[in-house]
């Protein structure tokens, strides 16, 4: 977009970067939704369920959409919403912080596990 023109309408000009500070925000809240539910599927394998496949689906789908600059980030933001994501399935998954000894303080998935369709922690996956 062309900068003078940009800077003629003030809202506009006022409104072009929170635009990408929503879509950061927005990239950010699926990468979180994305680990909470793959912590959950590997920490509470007998609690597995559609709903849990789906939001892992729709959050990898999000990402996928978001523009390169943002998901080229990727790596840098699950370093920075892991602990939110731990803490958020913790809670979720109803366990104390000494329950959760088990779940790492660092994020146990590669990004690449993470961005793909295929993947779920230990292979527990039907496909349906």
């Amino acid at each position: 977009m062309n900068c003078e023109i940009v800077n003629s309408f003030p809202l506009i000009r006022d409104r072009v970067p929170h635009l990408s500070i929503s879509d950061q925000r927005a990239f950010k809240s699926q990468v979180v939704r994305l680990v909470i539910h793959l912590l959950k599927w590997k920490y509470q394998p007998a609690k597995q369920c559609h709903s849990w496949e789906n939001s892992i689906s729709d959050a990898r789908d999000e990402i996928e959409e978001a523009s390169p600059s943002i998901r080229a980030r990727i790596g840098d933001v699950v370093l920075d919403s892991y602990p939110k994501a731990r803490r958020d399935a913790l809670i979720e998954m109803k366990m104390s912080l000494e329950e959760g000894n088990e779940i790492p303080e660092d994020c146990p998935f590669t990004v690449d596990g993470l961005c793909d369709d295929g993947f779920f922690p230990d292979g527990e996956h039907d496909g349906d």
